[in-house]
């Protein structure tokens, strides 16, 4: 559904879909509250492994021969979440973080390169890419437990 969504939205970067997408594939909706942008395991492990240049990563599209392979197609989703996710919550001012994020769909909607885009916004690729850099290397998955009843497997936290 999440993807279904973002690819909807037309105009928007192929990085950015991909991103945002799993950003909301991961929402957990309670009676009290919906969580979302929570750490995905398998995210986490692929960026300890390795990155993409952020340029390369701005300019891949579907039709990119790394894009083609699996093992690269992960990488590639596993770098888009944590750039999302740090557009999304990376900054400590929320309101601020939104207003930069809106100002990036306006601009690549009207037809202004990602690249172009976060020079302007973001301080350029190289101040981008260290933040996000930074934020990656301390993505955490919580403890938990899987514990089974008769009915359904629970996870909770310890």
């Amino acid at each position: 559904f999440a993807h279904h969504l973002s690819r909807r939205a037309r105009g928007l970067p192929f990085w950015f879909s991909r991103g945002l997408s799993a950003v909301l594939s991961n929402t957990i909706i309670t009676d009290r509250e919906v969580q979302f942008g929570r750490a995905i395991r398998s995210y986490v492990d692929e960026l300890q492994l390795g990155r993409y240049s952020l340029p390369e990563l701005l300019t891949m599209t579907r039709d990119s021969p790394a894009y083609a392979r699996e093992i690269e197609r992960h990488r590639f989703d596993a770098q888009c979440w944590a750039l999302v996710h740090h557009m999304i919550f990376g900054e400590a001012d929320r309101a601020a973080s939104a207003q930069r994020l809106n100002e990036f769909v306006r601009l690549t909607v009207a037809g202004m390169t990602s690249l172009a885009a976060v020079d302007q916004l973001y301080g350029g690729v190289a101040a981008l890419d260290c933040a996000v850099s930074v934020a990656a290397a301390s993505f955490t998955i919580p403890p938990g437990e899987v514990r089974s009843s008769s009915r359904r497997l629970m996870m909770t936290r310890s």
